[in-house]
């Protein structure tokens, strides 16, 4: 996560999104659902900031599902949030 951390933080999402699929696998190995809906945030977040519009929606809601499960009310309203905005800018192409 650090390195998705340190690359988006200087504009480079693209590099981003490869470490945080790289920390999303080893999170999935070891079976850590909390940190494989968090790496699947940070993965939309990316991909908003890419205007990969679809596959930050499905990123979202890829880990809206995982936080339902884990009954964890803050990531489901982090979810339902950037599924808002992604939403938004889906309907509003010229933003």
């Amino acid at each position: 996560d650090h390195a998705g951390n340190i690359y988006s933080h200087i504009g480079r999402p693209e590099k981003a999104v490869t470490y945080y699929t790289m920390s999303l696998r080893v999170k999935k190995d070891i079976g850590d659902m909390t940190g494989e809906a968090r790496c699947l945030v940070r993965i939309g977040l990316e991909f908003l900031h890419l205007n990969e519009l679809q596959r930050a929606f499905e990123a979202f809601t890829e880990a809206l599902h995982m936080f339902e499960r884990l009954e964890d009310d803050h990531g489901i309203s982090i979810c339902y949030e950037n599924l808002g905005d992604t939403y938004m800018q889906m309907e509003m192409p010229w933003s």
